[in-house]
């Protein structure tokens, strides 16, 4: 994946992607190991970050690991998502304001 290179090569960061959406049940074991071994958490959606599913799988990470953890969601922004694919584009997160959001919250 393009952007996994890009975070690596920008950031330092190298991250292990999860897609929960391609998988039948949520893999919350392989995730609290890979978050406990890493001690991040970064949870990008294309749907509200308040009260999403971002939120959940961050709330149930947090209660069951006893490692300090930093925890970052990166979501579509707080308006509601348009229909016109312009301006839905403009709304979800895109490469640039993932990298973005990555740089200012780990550096």
């Amino acid at each position: 994946n393009g952007l996994l290179l890009q975070i690596f090569l920008e950031t330092d960061l190298k991250p292990e992607l999860i897609v929960p959406s391609c998988l039948s049940s949520l893999p919350i074991n392989f995730i609290k190991e890979s978050v406990a071994h890493s001690g991040r958490l970064v949870v990008i959606e294309e749907g509200s970050a308040f009260a999403g599913f971002g939120a959940e799988l961050i709330a149930q990470v947090m209660e069951s690991i006893n490692v300090p953890v930093s925890c970052k969601r990166i979501a579509s922004l707080p308006v509601p998502i348009p229909s016109v694919k312009s301006l839905e584009h403009q709304v979800l997160p895109d490469k640039e304001r993932i990298l973005q959001e990555l740089k200012n919250h780990f550096n």
